[in-house]
């Protein structure tokens, strides 16, 4: 909307979840020391401020459990336009589908893409509990997948692992298949399968096989 497109976003995880906290976040670049009154001009001066830059660090929106249309019973996934075709109906039960998020954003913009303000960075990031279960293939809260995340977080924070660290310390911290996936959703290789309904979406990176070292026959 008009209104707010030339104000600065900030973005914060809820609180509701410990293993949550951090995977959204606000990043300020400032060569000047930080200060509350700092923040709050560089705020009011938007992203061409001078006195610092802001960025943000985000989980997919798809991720989230509305952001498309859609009838979880049912199993029908819509995005707002196959919803407005079906007259707002689920075609297998004939009830009237949840409306998502984008569905609403959509309606409130006057504009029919998304519009960057200039000087505006948003960084995507996928949850590294989410990405270890992605590369051992079980649930993110299994005690495997614990067991590799306190491992590399020992070593490296999280952020740091999933936005900074170099391939050499991705794998020494990790291993060669989840550097590989780190490395794959900084370069934005991800399948993104939109929530609905009280359905979280998911977030898939997409990996590429690593080849087993070869042994001797004989």
């Amino acid at each position: 909307m008009e209104e707010i497109r030339q104000k600065v976003l900030v973005s914060n995880s809820d609180a509701h979840s410990p293993a949550n906290l951090g995977r959204e976040l606000t990043v300020l670049e400032t060569n000047e020391k930080f200060s509350f009154p700092l923040l709050s001009k560089i705020l009011q001066e938007g992203y061409q401020s001078p006195a610092g830059q802001i960025s943000t660090v985000e989980f997919y929106p798809e991720e989230g459990k509305y952001h498309f249309d859609g009838h979880r019973v049912c199993k029908v996934r819509f995005s707002p336009e196959q919803t407005k075709k079906a007259d707002y109906l689920c075609p297998e039960c004939g009830r009237y589908l949840t409306v998502g998020v984008l569905h609403r954003v959509e309606s409130l913009a006057k504009d029919s893409e998304p519009i960057t303000p200039e000087g505006a960075k948003f960084l995507y990031t996928v949850p590294l509990r989410e990405l270890i279960a992605q590369t051992v293939y079980t649930a993110p809260s299994s005690k495997k997948v614990d067991k590799i995340y306190q491992k590399v977080t020992a070593e490296i924070p999280e952020i740091d692992y999933l936005l900074e660290a170099e391939e050499p310390d991705l794998i020494r911290a990790g291993n060669e298949q989840l550097a590989q996936a780190v490395l794959a959703m900084r370069a934005g290789e991800v399948e993104r399968i939109a929530g609905y309904d009280g359905e979280y979406g998911i977030i898939k990176v997409r990996q590429k096989p690593i080849s087993a070292p070869q042994g001797s026959l004989f």
